[in-house]
């Protein structure tokens, strides 16, 4: 995929891979893995243990990029000097001769981490794969069941299959990139009113500083990658329909038992494309209510104040479903089935080395009741901080809103408007808010799928 949407499934989200990402703040679970890590999310190195440093999160939200310019920004803008307007028209201009280029040659559009994905054999499909092996097999059993005198060679079998992951791969791809598209195009959302918004992980791909032709070079990009891949689909339909018509008795029933085969192996790959799609139409929506907001003229006090509050909305959320989510993997870790010879910890000690067994098992012995130990003193400090962080960041938003519906600065003046400003601001708060749960829901499949 893109390179930003490989940052985390845990996408994450922004940064990235985005890429987008959630807020800049630690929590203590990352500790908790390195004490009882099985299946679960690998430990960001770059993270601390410190929950208060929460308080440092980025402000600069993935729903807060600008939108619409305000008369001062447009001020600015004009002011610019001739070097910076040169400078962005050559930009521009490179750019586009660039993408000019590129259409000529379909196969050769495809962005390289999107081709690589799709031209790469994965190791569930390679003929030393014991579980391929098996279903060719049965594949081939069903052939030689309706077709007795047919010799079946599994290497055509197995020639089929990558072109079926091949098509299921880049059908994928396809659905993303129309939710890019769309967006760009205003078309997420059914409204009697067009609003093009192109997702970051489009924009950040080019350098365009306040470029008139920025839409044009999003549009045309975007349009080339499906064309790209709408491109490949068809080399790879060809290719399907040529290798099943050289294998006498190849059926429907032959090819779902291959499908159903690779669909359970590209499930992880479709849940995070299919989160990125889930992640583009929620970013959509809050900038949109950030837009509507603007439109009404709101002064600079009104505009700071729905950032204020839409943050701390960011940040009530976001601590909830940490908690949540810490305490299903405590409760994962704790059952019965997670037996201490099983997690990495038991095999990493060096004590395994030591030559004399007695000695050997006597030290495994002592090291597991320390671990154990440690970690049933640090799972309910973890839960307890976290607890603590999501009551007090919940406190935080509800003195926020009350404070919006006693404040005279807000208020005053055209109450009407007031009150249509406060319920577009609840709108984007909710949209926030089933973004998160989104990102968390996206954790919790992740983290299921890895254990089974």
């Amino acid at each position: 995929m893109l390179q930003m949407l490989d940052q985390s499934a845990e996408h994450e989200e922004y940064s990235t891979a985005q890429s987008h990402s959630l807020p800049a703040y630690t929590t203590r679970h990352d500790t908790l893995f390195s004490l009882g890590r099985q299946h679960y999310v690998p430990v960001n190195n770059q993270r601390t243990n410190n929950l208060q440093q929460f308080d440092k999160m980025d402000t600069d939200l993935p729903w807060n990029y600008k939108i619409l310019e305000t008369d001062d920004e447009k001020e600015d803008d004009n002011n610019n000097n001739q070097e910076i307007q040169e400078l962005d028209e050559l930009i521009l201009s490179q750019q586009l001769r660039e993408l000019s280029t590129n259409t000529t040659h379909n196969e050769e559009v495809l962005m390289k981490d999107i081709k690589d994905e799709i031209e790469k054999i994965p190791n569930f499909l390679t003929k030393h794969n014991n579980s391929f092996k098996q279903i060719l097999y049965q594949a081939q059993l069903l052939i030689k069941s309706t077709s007795p005198t047919t010799t079946v060679d599994i290497k055509q079998l197995r020639e089929v299959a990558i072109i079926i992951y091949k098509i299921m791969i880049i059908q994928t791809y396809h659905l993303l990139w129309m939710a890019y598209l769309k967006s760009g195009r205003g078309e997420l959302i059914i409204s009697s009113e067009t609003i093009p918004i192109w997702p970051k992980d489009i924009t950040s791909l080019f350098k365009l500083n306040n470029t008139t032709n920025a839409h044009e070079i999003y549009l045309n990009f975007v349009n080339q990658q499906l064309h790209a891949l709408d491109h490949q689909l068809n080399i790879c339909k060809t290719g399907l329909n040529t290798k099943a018509n050289n294998i006498c008795g190849y059926s429907i029933m032959v090819q779902k038992i291959i499908d159903t085969y690779i669909e359970k192996h590209i499930q992880p790959f479709r849940l995070k494309t299919e989160h990125q799609t889930e992640l583009i139409h929620y970013d959509y929506h809050i900038r949109t209510l950030k837009l509507q907001y603007i439109q009404h003229n709101p002064n600079q006090y009104q505009i700071e104040i729905m950032k204020k509050i839409c943050q701390s909305k960011y940040e009530q959320e976001t601590t909830e479903q940490e908690y949540n989510f810490l305490k299903q993997q405590i409760d994962y870790y704790n059952s019965p089935n997670q037996s201490f010879q099983h997690l990495p910890l038991a095999q990493a000690t060096g004590i395994d080395t030591i030559e004399n067994i007695e000695i050997r098992q006597q030290l495994l012995n002592q090291y597991k009741e320390v671990t154990l130990q440690v970690r049933d003193n640090l799972f309910p400090l973890y839960l307890t901080t976290a607890a603590d962080q999501k009551e007090e960041f919940k406190k935080k938003y509800e003195e926020n809103i009350k404070k919006l519906f006693t404040d005279g600065i807000f208020i005053n003046g055209n109450r009407r408007l007031s009150l249509f400003l406060i319920e577009i601001m609840n709108q984007r708060c909710e949209k926030i808010s089933e973004r998160i749960k989104c990102v968390y829901k996206f954790k919790a499949q992740s983290t299921l799928l890895s254990t089974t």
